[in-house]
């Protein structure tokens, strides 16, 4: 953080860290609530997002 020039010693620049922090989850739960009332399901696993991740056939 101190390469952004964000000192989290100083309780004010600590302070606006943290509050971006709980919006930023606020926002993310708030989107997984939404997505679950529309009955979308959860993201598919990641063998299914990203092919290099599938397993190979041993053959």
């Amino acid at each position: 953080m101190l390469r952004l020039g964000l000192d989290l010693y100083d309780p004010e620049t600590a302070e606006i860290f943290v509050e971006g922090v709980r919006a930023a989850d606020e926002s993310i739960a708030e989107d997984a609530r939404r997505e679950r009332s529309e009955g979308r399901s959860q993201p598919p696993p990641a063998s299914r997002r990203n092919p290099r991740l599938r397993r190979r056939d041993p053959r």
